[in-house]
């Protein structure tokens, strides 16, 4: 399963969101960057991570550390972010349950492919 890795710090995504969200329906798993969602990144990578979690389409949070003195791993404060907007047990799953899941090789449905299925007819949810 193909993971996209911080969207929200490409520079087309403003152009080419509907990029993402193709990706995200058809099985893409979506990883931000802790530091984007703590807006370390600026202003439009916060908007993007800011998004894509409202629209419930995060699977992961990720460090993005490169050692530990540049970029250093810091995802307390942001799954502290992310769980103001989905809740503490969603934010959890983010850097926790999912990464886990697979780094155990286990199958995992994107949240997002999840909440973008539409109710066939006479199935309202």
């Amino acid at each position: 399963v193909p993971i996209l890795t911080h969207p929200e710090r490409l520079t087309w995504i403003k152009a080419n969101y509907e990029i993402v969200e193709n990706l995200n329906a058809v099985g893409c798993l979506i990883q931000l960057t802790a530091d984007s969602i703590i807006g370390a990144f600026g202003r439009t990578a916060l908007y993007y991570s800011e998004k894509l979690i409202d629209e419930g389409r995060v699977d992961i949070i990720a460090s993005d550390a490169h050692g530990a003195t540049r970029r250093r791993p810091g995802l307390s404060q942001a799954v502290a972010v992310a769980a103001k907007r989905c809740g503490e047990d969603e934010a959890r799953n983010m850097v926790l349950k999912r990464p886990g899941e697979i780094l155990a090789n286990r199958p995992l449905e994107p949240v997002g492919k999840a909440r973008s299925k539409k109710p066939s007819p006479g199935n309202t949810g």
